[in-house]
Protein backbone atom coordinates (compact mmCIF):
# COMPACT_ATOMS: atom_id res chain seq x y z
CA UNK A 1 0.00 0.00 0.00
CA UNK A 2 2.62 2.37 0.93
CA UNK A 3 4.26 1.49 -2.72
CA UNK A 4 1.30 2.32 -4.50
CA UNK A 5 1.02 5.96 -2.25
CA UNK A 6 4.15 6.59 -3.29
CA UNK A 7 3.80 5.97 -6.88
CA UNK A 8 0.37 8.28 -6.60
CA UNK A 9 2.27 11.19 -4.65
CA UNK A 10 4.85 11.13 -7.80
CA UNK A 11 2.69 11.13 -10.11
CA UNK A 12 0.49 13.66 -9.07
CA UNK A 13 3.41 16.51 -8.12
CA UNK A 14 5.18 15.53 -11.30
CA UNK A 15 5.32 19.03 -12.64
CA UNK A 16 5.91 20.26 -9.34
CA UNK A 17 9.00 17.76 -9.32
CA UNK A 18 11.60 20.87 -10.09
CA UNK A 19 10.76 22.50 -7.18
CA UNK A 20 10.55 19.60 -4.45
CA UNK A 21 13.58 17.97 -3.97
CA UNK A 22 12.68 14.99 -2.59
CA UNK A 23 10.75 14.21 -5.48
CA UNK A 24 12.64 14.56 -7.99
CA UNK A 25 15.06 12.26 -6.49
CA UNK A 26 12.71 10.01 -6.55
CA UNK A 27 12.13 10.87 -10.15
CA UNK A 28 15.99 10.44 -10.86
CA UNK A 29 16.31 7.13 -9.56
CA UNK A 30 13.13 5.46 -11.34
CA UNK A 31 14.94 6.82 -14.34
CA UNK A 32 12.39 9.75 -15.00
CA UNK A 33 13.16 12.79 -16.24
CA UNK A 34 10.38 15.42 -14.69
CA UNK A 35 8.98 17.98 -17.06
CA UNK A 36 10.86 21.32 -17.45
CA UNK A 37 9.26 24.27 -15.55
CA UNK A 38 8.08 26.93 -18.01
CA UNK A 39 6.14 29.40 -16.76
CA UNK A 40 7.07 32.76 -18.70
CA UNK A 41 5.27 35.05 -16.53
CA UNK A 42 7.68 34.75 -13.86
CA UNK A 43 10.09 35.94 -15.97
CA UNK A 44 10.90 39.98 -15.72
CA UNK A 45 12.37 42.82 -17.49
CA UNK A 46 15.65 44.73 -15.52
CA UNK A 47 16.39 47.20 -18.10
CA UNK A 48 15.43 47.35 -21.56
CA UNK A 49 16.90 50.33 -23.74
CA UNK A 50 15.80 50.56 -27.66
CA UNK A 51 17.31 52.62 -30.26
CA UNK A 52 17.68 53.35 -34.08
CA UNK A 53 21.12 51.11 -35.39
CA UNK A 54 23.06 53.82 -36.49
CA UNK A 55 23.68 54.66 -40.14
CA UNK A 56 20.94 51.77 -40.86
CA UNK A 57 17.49 53.25 -42.21
CA UNK A 58 14.44 51.10 -40.75
CA UNK A 59 16.41 48.90 -38.22
CA UNK A 60 16.45 49.41 -34.48
CA UNK A 61 18.49 46.98 -31.87
CA UNK A 62 16.70 46.30 -28.62
CA UNK A 63 18.62 45.21 -25.39
CA UNK A 64 16.62 43.99 -22.51
CA UNK A 65 17.92 42.20 -19.32
CA UNK A 66 15.66 39.08 -18.57
CA UNK A 67 15.32 37.65 -15.14
CA UNK A 68 14.00 34.35 -13.77
CA UNK A 69 11.40 35.67 -10.73
CA UNK A 70 10.55 31.66 -10.39
CA UNK A 71 12.37 29.55 -7.41
CA UNK A 72 13.32 27.09 -9.92
CA UNK A 73 15.49 26.89 -13.25
CA UNK A 74 13.29 27.32 -16.31
CA UNK A 75 14.12 27.51 -20.26
CA UNK A 76 14.67 31.17 -21.56
CA UNK A 77 11.41 32.27 -23.49
CA UNK A 78 10.79 32.45 -26.80
CA UNK A 79 10.07 36.57 -26.72
CA UNK A 80 7.48 38.44 -29.44
CA UNK A 81 8.22 41.60 -30.54
CA UNK A 82 6.04 44.29 -31.89
CA UNK A 83 7.43 47.38 -33.03
CA UNK A 84 4.90 50.14 -32.65
CA UNK A 85 4.12 53.73 -33.89
CA UNK A 86 3.66 56.98 -32.55
CA UNK A 87 -0.16 55.86 -32.37
CA UNK A 88 0.44 52.59 -30.85
CA UNK A 89 -0.13 50.57 -34.10
CA UNK A 90 1.86 47.70 -34.62
CA UNK A 91 4.11 47.91 -37.42
CA UNK A 92 6.71 45.37 -37.34
CA UNK A 93 6.37 42.21 -35.43
CA UNK A 94 9.15 39.21 -34.91
CA UNK A 95 9.82 36.34 -32.69
CA UNK A 96 13.02 34.89 -31.54
CA UNK A 97 13.95 31.97 -30.17
CA UNK A 98 16.97 31.59 -27.48
CA UNK A 99 19.07 30.50 -30.11
CA UNK A 100 18.13 33.58 -31.64
CA UNK A 101 20.03 35.86 -28.51
CA UNK A 102 21.81 33.55 -26.63
CA UNK A 103 25.57 31.65 -27.65
CA UNK A 104 25.32 28.02 -28.54
CA UNK A 105 26.38 27.38 -25.15
CA UNK A 106 23.75 29.07 -22.96
CA UNK A 107 21.01 27.92 -25.13
CA UNK A 108 20.80 24.42 -23.64
CA UNK A 109 21.31 25.55 -19.99
CA UNK A 110 18.43 26.83 -18.57
CA UNK A 111 17.96 30.49 -16.47
CA UNK A 112 18.82 29.81 -13.03
CA UNK A 113 16.32 32.08 -10.29
CA UNK A 114 16.87 35.59 -9.94
CA UNK A 115 20.08 35.26 -12.46
CA UNK A 116 20.11 38.61 -14.72
CA UNK A 117 20.79 37.64 -18.53
CA UNK A 118 21.55 40.70 -21.02
CA UNK A 119 20.32 40.04 -24.63
CA UNK A 120 20.41 41.85 -27.77
CA UNK A 121 18.81 41.45 -30.84
CA UNK A 122 17.77 43.95 -34.02
CA UNK A 123 14.58 44.33 -35.89
CA UNK A 124 13.68 45.97 -39.09
CA UNK A 125 10.64 48.12 -40.14
CA UNK A 126 9.21 49.50 -42.83
CA UNK A 127 7.60 52.15 -41.31
CA UNK A 128 9.39 55.92 -41.00
CA UNK A 129 7.52 56.71 -37.73
CA UNK A 130 8.64 53.48 -35.57
CA UNK A 131 8.72 54.94 -32.04
CA UNK A 132 8.23 52.12 -29.55
CA UNK A 133 7.68 48.14 -28.43
CA UNK A 134 5.60 45.59 -26.89
CA UNK A 135 6.96 42.65 -25.83
CA UNK A 136 5.20 38.75 -24.43
CA UNK A 137 7.17 36.23 -23.27
CA UNK A 138 5.86 32.34 -24.40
Amino acid sequence: MLLLLAAQVLYLCREQAAEIGFIASAFKSLGYTPPQMHRPEMIGLTNRAFTDVEGQEGLYRLQLGLMNHASYRQPFPLIEVSLTDTQGVVQARNQFHAGDFLSPSVVRSQMAPDEEHIISFVMKSSAADVSGFMLDFF
